[in-house]
């Protein structure tokens, strides 16, 4: 029981961030379910890589995802309280992805199809729903160590942590949209 109730203390703070990632990207509400689910798919990959291969030893990895994830949040809070918030295809993500995709980013989401690829002019291009699964990915791989870390130091049991993870990823998915809404 006490690795349930571990897991969802340590995972809370995905909701915030996915609010971040999903806030910054000016995500479409229809969207979201869809983006969510693919992301914690991902996660669960991810910490059931991690509880099979976690290092020991590594708990200043904790201190610098805590004070990233601190500053990310007063940026944010900075942005909203000035009322300055650029356009999503003037945010950091996007401009780094245009420079590293070129014409293969499309620069729209594609609230029709819900599609992650979309096909423009006969070619295919990543919408940015796509960014938004890339974000999450990413996020979740970071936060996802700070969890591997923290429960492989307190059990030494695959099967609990695993368990324990996914029950705490569908429990943390539903909660984002009790606290969006």
């Amino acid at each position: 029981l006490f690795g349930y109730l571990m897991e969802l203390l340590y995972s809370a703070d995905h909701v915030f961030v996915m609010q971040l990632v999903f806030s910054s990207l000016d995500t479409p509400h229809r969207l979201m379910p869809k983006a969510l689910y693919i992301a914690m798919m991902g996660s669960m990959i991810f910490r059931l890589f991690g509880f099979l291969h976690a290092p020991t030893n590594a708990r200043c990895f904790s201190w610098i995802l805590g004070t990233g994830l601190v500053y990310a949040g007063i940026s944010r809070l900075n942005f909203q309280r000035l009322e300055q918030c650029p356009d999503v295809t003037d945010s950091f993500v996007v401009r780094f992805l245009r420079w590293a995709l070129g014409e293969r980013l499309a620069e729209f989401y594609d609230e029709e199809g819900e599609a992650i690829l979309v096909e423009v002019k006969g070619k295919y291009r990543i919408s940015l729903l796509g960014v938004v699964l890339l974000c999450l990915f990413a996020v979740n791989f970071l936060l996802n160590g700070d969890v591997v870390l923290a429960k492989s130091e307190a059990f030494n049991d695959v099967f609990l942590n695993s368990s324990s993870s996914i029950l705490a990823l569908f429990a943390i998915r539903s909660l984002f949209f009790v606290v969006r809404d």
